[in-house]
C-alpha cells in the first residue's frame, strides 16, 4: 500500500458499495415522501434537498451517483403495473 493508500484510509475516504449506496437512497425516499412528491409534480431540484442529510450520515456518498440511484428508485416507484 502506498502513503496515499494510507492517507487515504487513515481519513475513512472509501468508495461506497452499490448495495450500501442503495440503502442510503431507500432510506432517504422513505425519510421524505413530501420531496418525492415535489420530484413528482415536476420541481426536478427537489431530489438535492436529499443529498446533503444523506451524506452526512454517510460523508462518503458520491452525491451524483446518489441521485441517479434515486431518479431510478422513483421512477420504478411510479411504473404501472
Amino acid at each position: 500500500m502506498s502513503n496515499l493508500d494510507d492517507l487515504i484510509a487513515s481519513l475513512g475516504i472509501r468508495t461506497l458499495e452499490p448495495q450500501e449506496l442503495l440503502l442510503h437512497c431507500e432510506a432517504a425516499i422513505a425519510a421524505n415522501p413530501r420531496v418525492v412528491q415535489e420530484f413528482l409534480r415536476g420541481k426536478a431540484k427537489a431530489l438535492d434537498s436529499l443529498i446533503g442529510p444523506a451524506r452526512k450520515l454517510e460523508p462518503n456518498i458520491d452525491p451524483v451517483e446518489f441521485k441517479k440511484v434515486c431518479l431510478r428508485l422513483i421512477n420504478n416507484l411510479t411504473l404501472p403495473e
